[in-house]
């Protein structure tokens, strides 16, 4: 198998392209915004069945060829997603603040 952090790389036709991150991390960005696949801040973040959140494009990926969970490698009991909408809108107000505060520092 190929390295995770590659992003799986056998995307077939039709498949979205690699995008680049929407938020940039910083050094204040909180470590459960951050996808542990991709290590890129999630838009779209998921729990599996590990209790863990990922980038729904990253542990879809992942799960088409595993029936384990990418940090700990034990078997997962289901393949199911589940939404995690509050952790999508703690990175949404966290983003929109900084780039505030960013805007006001910049006018200054």
């Amino acid at each position: 198998g190929g390295s995770v952090l590659g992003g799986g790389g056998g995307a077939g036709p039709g498949a979205p392209a690699k995008h680049s991150p929407l938020f940039a991390a910083t050094d204040d960005t909180p470590a459960n915004f951050v996808c542990p696949i991709s290590l890129e801040v999630m838009t779209d973040p998921v729990t599996a069945a590990d209790g863990h959140t990922y980038e729904r494009e990253e542990i879809e990926d992942w799960l088409r060829n595993h029936a384990t969970s990418p940090l700990t490698n034990m078997e997962l009991a289901h393949k199911e997603l589940v939404a995690n909408s509050e952790l999508q809108q703690d990175i949404l107000r966290h983003f929109q603040h900084r780039d505030r505060a960013c805007r006001r520092f910049m006018h200054m």
